[in-house]
């Protein structure tokens, strides 16, 4: 019962937010287009990393969830890049990916993301609460 009222609260909380994500993954972005949907978010994404960009820069989303292994510029490389753009700085990033080191996490870390999940660790279910922290902890809710 108290899952369903947290997740109750992230639904009402991030509705109409704006989330992008970078993912590489056919399967993997069908089900996170299906899933986030149910949260009334206006969704943006993108399947590389140059695309990734552009679109940060049109649509700057309120947040983005971005994979690390892309098949052009990785995701480290796009954060740094978000992170010295005075337009992009302040969008809070949660890095979603499989790499699951620590040196990975502290480059991500130091890099500027606000977390680091492991893709094969997190329910989908919870990722939404993550989001709603996220956009909290950056004063955007």
């Amino acid at each position: 019962m108290e899952d369903k009222n947290i997740m109750g609260a992230a639904e009402q909380d991030i509705a109409g937010k704006k989330v992008m994500w970078v993912e590489d993954d056919p399967i993997l972005n069908e089900i996170m287009e299906r899933w986030l949907a149910r949260y009334n978010v206006d969704l943006v994404h993108a399947t590389n990393g140059t695309d990734g960009l552009e679109l940060l820069k049109k649509e700057r989303p309120d947040i983005l969830l971005l994979d690390i292994m892309l098949p052009d510029i990785d995701g480290f490389s796009i954060l740094e890049d978000m992170k010295k753009d005075p337009d992009l700085k302040d969008i809070p990033v949660i890095l979603f990916s499989n790499l699951s080191h620590q040196d990975d996490f502290d480059k991500g870390y130091k890099l500027g993301a606000s977390r680091f999940i492991v893709k094969s660790t997190v329910f989908l279910e919870n990722l939404a609460g993550e989001i709603r922290n996220v956009l909290r902890e950056h004063g955007r809710l």
